[in-house]
């Protein structure tokens, strides 16, 4: 899988319970949705 970060792990699990995936590249889409949110909540807790 592209793009996993062992930090993200419990995100990771999370999104993957709530969605049925077919698909690694489902997967690997979820990973860089996952990647992206948590970047964005990290930048606006920053800004707060």
């Amino acid at each position: 899988l592209i793009g996993v970060k062992h930090d993200f792990v419990p995100y990771y699990l999370n999104a993957l319970k709530k969605h049925s995936f077919s698909t690694v590249e489902e997967i690997e889409e979820a990973i860089r949705s996952v990647n992206e949110n948590v970047a964005n909540a990290e930048a606006n807790s920053k800004d707060s």
